[in-house]
Parts: C-alpha cells; sequence; structure tokens
C-alpha cells in the first residue's frame, strides 16, 4: 500500500524531507525493491520532478513506455522546464515512440542546460537524431509515431485516401515491438477497409479518379477509385505480408491450443485475438499472403521488395512445387535492384536452405560486397559453411582476416561484375 502522504511544510524542511525520500528511492531501486520505491516515490511525485525520473525508470524497466513518457511530461511541469535530466530523460522516452521532433527539442534544450557539462546521454541521442533527420532529407518521417487509436484514427477518418498515413501507420502496428498479434488484427482491418469493393467513405469530389482504360473523346471516363495501380499494390503488398505474419503466429497458437491445460485453453478460447486468428487454418493465410503478393507486383512489377516478400511466402509453404518460383521471384527482386542488399541475402539463405552450393555462395558474396552488406554476419557465417562444403575450407572466414586476404575480395568483385 502507498504510505500515507503527510502535510509538508513549505521551505528547507520539505526539501530535505523531498531528499530523504529520493535517497530512500534510490537505495530500494538498487536493491531491485521497485514497488516498495514506487510507492514512496508516489509521496512526493506532485512536487518533485526527480521522484518522476525515478518512477519513469521503474515504467522503462517494465516496458511501460507510455507511462514512464507521462511521468517525465509532469517532471517537466513541476520544473519548469529547467531541468536537464527531465528533458534528456524525456526525449529519449520520446524516441522510444518515435515522437522524433519533440525529442530532438527536449535533448537540444537538455544540452543547453547542461552547458559545458556535457551529458553523454544527451548528446549521443541527439546526434543520433540529427543524423536520422539529415539522412531523410532534413525532416522527420510524418507517421512514425502513430501506434495508438485514439492518435491515428481520426487521421484516417479524416484523410481516408492517404495511402501514405495508412501505410505507415500499419508498418508501426505491425513492428515485433508493437504489442502482440492484436496490433496485427488492428492493421489488418485498415488494410481490409481500404481494398475492400466500398470505399471507406466517398470520394470527394476534387479527388483525381484515373480510368480503367483510355477514353476516346466524348466518352464517359469510368472511375477506377480512389487509388491508382501503385497505391494498390503497395496496400496489397502491405496486407500478404501481413497475412504472412499471422500464418507465423498462427502455428504456435494452434499447437498451444491442442497440448495446453485446461486453464490456459479456457483463456485463450476467450481471446478474441486468438480467436480471429485461428478462425482460418495456418496454410490459408499463406495463400491468402501469396495471392496478394501477386497481385500486387502484377500492379507494379518495379517494387523490389514486393517481390522478395513473394519469395519468402512461397519459401513458407516448404514444398517442392513452390521452390523454383521461390527462387524466381527474389531473383527477380535483386534483377530489379543489384543494390538491394536484403534480397541478395534473402536469395543466398533459400538456396542455402536446398543445398545449392554454388548459387548460394554467389548471392552472399554479392550481398557482402555492397557496402549496406559488408557487416552482415550471417553472410560470413554461410559462406564459411558454403565454401567447407565445396572442399575450400577457411575461405569465407570472416573478410579481414589474413587467411581470407584479398583473394574473396577479387573472387567478389569478379562476380559483381559479372
Amino acid at each position: 500500500m502507498n504510505p500515507a502522504k503527510s502535510p509538508q511544510t513549505k521551505g528547507e524542511e520539505s526539501v530535505a524531507d523531498a531528499a530523504a525520500v529520493i535517497t530512500a528511492a534510490e537505495s530500494l531501486i538498487k536493491a531491485g525493491q521497485l514497488e516498495e520505491a514506487t510507492a514512496l516515490l508516489q509521496s512526493v511525485q506532485d512536487t518533485n520532478a526527480k521522484a518522476r525520473v525515478l518512477l519513469s525508470d521503474i515504467a522503462l524497466a517494465g516496458g511501460l513506455v507510455n507511462n514512464a513518457t507521462d511521468h517525465l511530461e509532469e517532471g517537466v511541469k513541476i520544473s519548469g522546464g529547467s531541468d536537464p535530466e527531465v528533458l534528456g530523460r524525456l526525449g529519449v522516452a520520446l524516441m522510444y515512440k518515435k515522437k522524433w521532433q519533440r525529442a530532438l527539442e527536449c535533448l537540444q534544450k537538455a544540452k543547453e542546460l547542461h552547458g559545458d557539462t556535457e551529458d553523454p546521454i544527451v548528446s549521443g541521442n541527439l546526434k543520433i537524431l540529427e543524423n536520422f533527420k539529415e539522412s531523410n532529407g532534413g525532416t522527420f518521417p510524418k507517421y512514425d509515431h502513430l501506434t495508438e487509436e485514439a492518435e491515428f484514427l481520426p487521421l484516417i477518418e479524416k484523410e481516408p485516401f492517404n495511402v501514405e498515413l495508412r501505410l505507415a501507420v500499419c508498418s508501426n502496428l505491425m513492428t515485433p515491438t508493437s504489442g502482440d498479434v492484436s496490433t496485427f488484427l488492428t492493421a489488418k482491418r485498415l488494410l481490409d477497409d481500404a481494398l475492400s469493393p466500398s470505399p471507406p467513405a466517398a470520394v470527394p469530389e476534387t479527388q483525381t479518379k484515373e480510368k480503367v482504360s483510355e477514353t476516346k473523346e466524348g466518352e464517359e471516363e469510368t472511375p477506377k477509385g480512389p487509388y491508382s495501380d501503385s497505391e494498390r499494390a503497395a496496400l496489397l503488398h502491405k496486407r500478404g505480408w501481413l497475412f504472412a505474419s499471422l500464418f507465423t503466429f498462427a502455428g504456435p497458437l494452434k499447437e498451444t491450443l491442442e497440448s495446453a491445460d485446461e486453464q490456459t485453453k479456457e483463456t485463450l478460447s476467450k481471446d478474441e485475438s486468438v480467436k480471429k486468428v485461428l478462425e482460418k487454418e495456418p496454410i490459408e493465410w499463406l495463400q491468402m499472403a501469396e495471392a496478394d503478393l501477386e497481385l500486387s507486383v502484377l500492379l507494379n512489377g518495379e517494387d523490389e521488395e514486393a517481390w522478395c516478400h513473394l519469395g519468402e511466402v512461397r519459401f513458407k509453404f516448404g514444398t517442392e512445387e513452390k521452390e523454383e518460383p521461390c527462387f524466381e521471384a527474389i531473383r527477380k527482386s535483386v534483377s530489379l535492384k543489384p543494390s538491394y542488399v536484403a534480397g541478395w541475402l534473402k536469395l543466398g539463405f533459400v538456396l542455402f536452405s536446398r543445398e545449392r552450393v554454388e548459387e548460394s555462395i554467389e548471392a552472399y558474396e554479392r550481398a557482402v560486397q555492397l557496402p549496406e552488406g559488408k557487416d552482415w554476419a550471417e553472410a560470413d557465417e554461410k559462406l564459411g559453411i558454403l565454401y567447407k562444403m565445396r572442399g575450400e575450407e577457411g575461405k569465407g572466414k570472416k573478410r579481414g582476416e589474413e587467411e581470407n586476404g584479398e583473394g574473396r575480395k577479387e573472387e567478389t568483385a569478379r562476380k559483381v561484375e559479372d
């Protein structure tokens, strides 16, 4: 239970009391007694910014980013925005939430208040944000922070045909750190709405509609709908990859339900998200994924990532009949963009899994030759195994080691030129 708050007097006595609480709470935190520390800090949280900082640390330790941010926002109010520690911590917490611009402003202010005393956490994260902004053309992505329905639904309702917004929100919801399967299902709903035969809202009269085909002079134009082929392709690509993720969820969930004790089964059976995922067999999600991705590349055959994802989905079937179509799709992705490291790595992996040694070596070598692929430990590890399978043990060791020397670089250069 929280200790009862005693009336605080103004002046030195209350400051001393708060300082004693902070010191005691810090000791409890070091000892791992977080509940006790929380109860103690709550007794001074309304007037002490440091208490809010410590409460935010406890919240972050439990993965409660929103709770941590709320504490730090209150800490800024208590300190009047003049405490560099509070501002610095808030900046870092906002980075977790991808609220880039506000995070940058907090960190800049914290650095200014620190003066000549540099805080490595503040300066390090500030540098990360500045580099990120510069690499993005001097601005931050507009929608990266949108993961809460209360934030993104009003925006989507206001701009139902803003594909960039809808796709960005779905990407945020589909990240491994976004939450559980329920966030993927929220993304599915947003994509289903956009791709349904009936648009999510009436098309504004001012919005341009594309023609299904060329019309002759005097003929009435046939509206295609609110999306261009490339936009529809992007939506299908995103939904196809989402279906592939639901396939990944469905298998383990089904196995858990089949082998779990009665109490676990009862709990899972009441979970609406679990019900929605298991309303289809796992293979059905995969079939839907392939269908969406095939239509996506049909509408926009220049999207290398969609081709690569199509290949990955075909690989997940694990059947012989899907092997060549899998390889063809991923090869198509790297033919469209020879500098596409992820495509070369994926091609190397699927070929490696089928013991197609020479082709796998070529794909991995192409990957590590590219600047973005030079630090991929996976490629070096697989190349070591592949060269050993080819009878050239030691040749695939990590680049830079003496026994590997320049030979691999020269061979890689020849392969890239080819």
